[in-house]
């Protein structure tokens, strides 16, 4: 959702956030999207548990199937 609303992470995004969690941060935001690409059912059940709105679902779903590697639009 943010990437939706604010657009992919700058520069200055990664190399803070790399900075607090370590150089495996673009792989492992990589690594969650396949996995909810790979598996609807753990997508679903992520969306009920987090009482996701449907018009937010249909985005983030969106989003997924029209994503590359390393977070970029395929």
């Amino acid at each position: 959702m943010m990437i939706e609303r604010w657009g992919e992470p700058g520069a200055e995004v990664w190399h803070r956030a790399e900075g607090a969690y370590g150089p495996s941060v673009r792989a492992d935001l990589e690594k969650a999207r396949k996995v909810f690409q790979n598996d609807s059912n753990f997508l679903d059940a992520c969306f009920d548990r987090l009482d996701v709105s449907r018009d937010a679902q249909a985005l983030i779903r969106r989003r997924l199937v029209g994503t590359g590697t390393q977070g970029e639009r395929a």
